[in-house]
């Protein structure tokens, strides 16, 4: 997961879109480490000006999965606030 973090400003945004957004979906892993190296991704995707996502995106695919995360027991505050 880190080393995908890494490599998403040298993707092009329909491949990152395309390929690592329904991957990140499809982990069922709620380990901290792994919540925080997904949420690592989500935030560079939203923040990066050549990835920035549409709203449509953000609305449909993001933020439905992001939600539950944010309650998830594994994850303290401090997590949480550095994650957003």
């Amino acid at each position: 997961m880190i080393c995908i973090g890494k490599l998403l400003e040298d993707l092009e945004k329909w491949i990152v879109l395309d390929d690592i957004l329904p991957i990140l979906e499809h982990i069922n892993s709620r380990d901290s480490a792994v919540l925080m190296a997904m949420l690592g991704i989500y935030k560079i995707v939203l923040t990066h000006p050549k990835l920035g996502i549409t709203k449509d995106i953000l609305a449909t695919r993001v933020l439905p999965y992001l939600i539950p995360i944010t309650i998830d027991n594994n994850l303290n505050m401090s997590q949480v606030k550095i994650s957003f």
